[in-house]
């Protein structure tokens, strides 16, 4: 990939597991880009320090 192909920021949420938290502020992040025009433009990453084997399910 060529630098000019390369997004003009990163965001990254991390938390302990990665399971729950980060993922959901991600989804909210993901979503921003195309509504604020700009798209491809913005990269957004997760993490855990201690990562989860799964996502947590909504109960």
């Amino acid at each position: 990939m060529s630098h000019h192909n390369r997004p003009d920021r990163r965001t990254a949420f991390v938390c302990v597991q990665n399971a729950g938290r980060s993922q959901m502020a991600a989804a909210f992040a993901e979503r921003e880009p195309d509504r604020r025009k700009a798209s491809g433009r913005i990269e957004v990453l997760t993490s855990g320090t201690q990562p989860a084997d799964r996502v947590r399910g909504v109960t």
